[in-house]
């Protein structure tokens, strides 16, 4: 494999920063090359300009902000000197076939002796491009279609040409799939490759389906968002945040181009999409598209575009039976089967004939776009962040079912499909192989060696279960603690039953412990339900009995006689962050959202949380040194007091929910290998748990009346809320230690009883009880 330590981007819009970015994140040094504007004194003003974009793009593109180093502005006038340096320059200019080709002979003689060059478009043709080149640039040329926005969407298309030698193939697959973790997909020189040909296929007979049946533009999102395992934003915020110019310049250009496309028509524009784009109601940029955000003395009203009138109008929560009988189904394949298969109402009529058209499209597009399913497959879900691919849904609907509807439409068959229904199986996936279209034969998935799918072990791996956690034996003598509660991965009696167990059984018969879980996030933090109901109920010795369970759990854990690594990822927060941060070690994905969020409830962290991050403030200060904690104190209560929570795993470095020795992965799929990966050298290395702290000191009586000073101005001056100031003066006493000496030396079950101490006092407390309440009913914090 070649080695890529520097990359140029070509292009400082909106893909070419965002891929620059990920770069960045990734540890790569890379330049940002843009043209330089008529008359600009700052001849390097345009991918300037886009980097300070990157520092304020919500959601963040940018890993950390000091990621920014290692992108150098250059311009494609005086600096294609700096091209020598890349060991590959990805084109991302605008969408011009001329324009590319006019930019590759103007790079082509500053090119470095096997450099490799790829295109980012998202549909022109690669022999396009490249018609006319030398035939050693076509060698190692190549199309990587990144998805917008980088950082997101996992997705990396590529597509050789003809003359495209293997190894340059490789070295940007392996590269894409290990250093940017990124999914690939191999696409053919198809008109926009794979993804967006069925992603764009699918939200145009959408429309089109909307239009037919009169359907408001909530009815459709509220039919294709979670329901069906698909991103909240659905068909039309999804559209505003992409942009309707950019969606309709693909659909025409497809419409352009498949002349013998069976389904063309459905790529035409409707009139009312028209008239949007000659009103400027392109989406989010625009501020208005098919949804539109309002200010009003109460806040923001979000009000939605009556297609047909062409107003907007209040947005509406659209009722309907199928909705209804079909969102509080948890097992998303069984959501999937009751809602397309069983209800019968317009909007399930529709969103079933939808569903089976895409089916239908898809597989009469195997070979021309793909060789097989399982591109197709992940192209949708790391490209449009679905859970399930197409195929994948077509085994949950069934596949003699669904054909016996498309026959009822009068549709004709797929011979693909008919070469199924010869099969006994008659799956698309059976076991761990997929149904090749092309032999009419199954064949191996390929999964990759560094990937364990905890839900793929056998029941025999399986040590211990209770219905909120698993302990699994990862083989290597590596145990792994499992959380599955529905529906966010919350803490409960359960879950620390298997915590205890699993140091149990890892002391007696494992080396390590990994604690990990393959859900939608890490874990949420307490089941809010169940302690809301006991606190309410006054059940205080319940309540009592849960936090010193937990507590226990993670000094169990962190004092465990084998090491033990965390796994986290995504949402990590409240008693989730505390289970993490009881691991020796922990080994996160990147994008990592981990914080002590209590305070939005009107509690404090009790699982160890308030002790684990003194620990980590304080420990870089020798025993021997008398310095001011409260300097350091203010700073970490104002982290916890405001519930701050990191954007990713570099973040939580920064906010020391990670310690600097702690690592993290851009590729998800290898979390748990390569968390497994380290227990194993930490016992290989002659792991020894660290002593407890017993005798460090914390300002007490002295620094405590400065934090009630403060949280008292803060009341006075509006900054924050009356109960804030009671559950800040609460965390303020723990931070300092509660009533002691500066001097006095504490250990760290002091600070835990503070912890739960002040936790129950809060739980007693009105204000704590309709904060819980307010959240449980709204999802949102009550701010009392």
């Amino acid at each position: 494999m070649r080695a890529i330590q520097t990359v140029a981007v070509l292009g400082a819009g909106v893909m070419g920063s965002g891929i620059a970015a990920q770069l960045a994140g990734a540890g790569i040094r890379c330049y940002l090359f843009d043209i330089v504007p008529e008359g600009a004194e700052d001849r390097n003003i345009l991918p300037k300009t886009a980097l300070k974009k990157l520092t304020k793009h919500k959601p963040a593109l940018l890993y950390s902000k000091r990621d920014l180093k290692r992108i150098v502005p250059a311009n494609l006038e005086d600096d294609l000197d700096k091209l020598k340096k890349a060991d590959w320059v990805i084109e991302a200019v605008v969408e011009k076939l001329e324009v590319k080709k006019s930019l590759f002979s103007k790079i082509q003689s500053y090119l470095k002796e096997g450099a490799i060059v790829s295109s980012n478009t998202s549909g022109i043709s690669l022999a396009a491009m490249v018609e006319g080149m030398e035939e050693s640039f076509q060698q190692r040329f190549l199309i990587t279609h990144f998805f917008n926005p980088v950082r997101y969407l996992r997705l990396l298309e590529i597509v050789s040409g003809e003359k495209t030698l293997p190894e340059v193939v490789q070295t940007i697959a392996d590269f894409g799939e290990h250093q940017l973790g990124k999914g690939i997909v191999y696409a053919k020189d198809t008109p926009n490759f794979i993804a967006n040909r069925i992603g764009v296929y699918a939200k145009m007979l959408t429309i089109h389906e909307m239009i037919a049946q009169k359907l408001r533009i909530e009815d459709i999102d509220a039919a294709f968002g979670t329901l069906l395992g698909r991103p909240k934003s659905a068909v039309f915020r999804t559209a505003d945040m992409v942009g309707l110019d950019t969606t309709s310049n693909v659909v025409n250009y497809l419409y352009s181009v498949l002349e013998n496309d069976p389904e063309r028509e459905v790529f035409r524009l409707p009139d009312f999409y028209k008239k949007m784009l000659e009103n400027g109601w392109l989406g989010q940029k625009a501020k208005c598209g098919f949804y539109k955000v309002e200010k009003t003395q109460e806040g923001k009203k979000i009000l939605t575009l009556d297609w047909e009138k062409m107003e907007y109008r209040e947005k509406v929560k659209p009722d309907y039976t199928s909705l209804r009988n079909s969102k509080d189904i948890s097992d998303l394949a069984k959501r999937i089967r009751h809602f397309l298969l069983d209800e019968d109402d317009i909007l399930a009529k529709v969103a079933r004939k939808i569903t089976l058209k895409c089916f239908w499209y898809a597989a009469s597009l195997i070979p021309e776009i793909s060789d097989d399913i399982v591109n197709i497959d992940r192209a949708l879900k790391w490209g449009y962040n679905w859970q399930i691919g197409l195929f994948e849904t077509w085994d949950i609907l069934g596949l003699e079912k669904t054909v016996e509807l498309m026959r009822e439409e009068g549709w004709e068959i797929p011979e693909n499909v008919e070469k199924l229904l010869k099969t006994e199986q008659k799956k698309f996936y059976w076991e761990n192989k997929y149904f090749d279209f092309l032999t009419a034969t199954y064949k191996e998935l390929d999964v990759p060696s560094y990937q364990i799918t905890l839900a793929s072990l056998t029941k025999e791996k399986t040590v211990y279960k209770n219905p909120s956690a698993s302990l699994i034996d990862l083989e290597d003598g590596i145990l792994c603690l499992e959380i599955h509660t529905e529906p966010l991965n919350m803490i409960d009696d359960g879950v620390v039953e298997a915590t205890f167990r699993a140091v149990e059984e890892a002391e007696k018969n494992f080396c390590g412990i990994v604690v990990a879980n393959q859900g939608e996030n890490f874990c949420v933090g307490a089941n809010l339900m169940m302690l809301g109901m006991a606190a309410m109920s006054q059940n205080w010795d319940d309540i009592a009995r849960m936090v010193d369970h937990f507590q226990k759990a993670n000094q169990a854990l962190k004092y465990s006689k084998v090491p033990v690594v965390a796994a986290p990822f995504g949402m990590t927060l409240g008693g989730g962050a505390e289970l993490a941060m009881a691991a020796n070690h922990i080994h996160a994905s990147v994008e990592l959202y981990m914080g002590l969020v209590e305070v939005g409830v009107g509690l404090i962290p009790a699982g160890g949380g308030c002790l684990n991050m003194l620990k980590r403030y304080l420990a870089n200060i020798p025993s021997e040194v008398v310095i001011d904690k409260t300097a350091i104190l203010r700073h970490l209560f104002e982290i916890v007091g405001m519930a701050k929570v990191s954007t990713s795993a570099k973040e939580a470095k920064d906010l020391k929910f990670l310690e600097s020795h702690h690592t993290y992965t851009l590729n998800k799929d290898k979390l748990i290998y390569e968390a497994k990966q380290i227990a194993l050298g930490m016992a290989k290395g002659g792991y020894r748990p660290e002593e407890p702290w017993e005798e460090f000191t914390l300002p007490g009586i002295e620094g405590y009346p400065a934090f009630k000073y403060g949280l008292h101005a803060f009341k006075e001056t509006g900054v924050i809320t009356e109960y804030d100031a009671v559950v800040g003066d609460k965390l303020a006493y723990v931070l300092c230690g509660g009533n002691v000496s500066p001097r006095s030396k504490l250990s760290e079950q002091h600070i835990l009883d503070l912890e739960k101490e002040a936790f129950l006092s809060l739980c007693g407390m009105e204000g704590t009880l309709a904060r819980i309440q307010h959240m449980l009913q709204h999802k949102k914090p009550l701010r009392n």
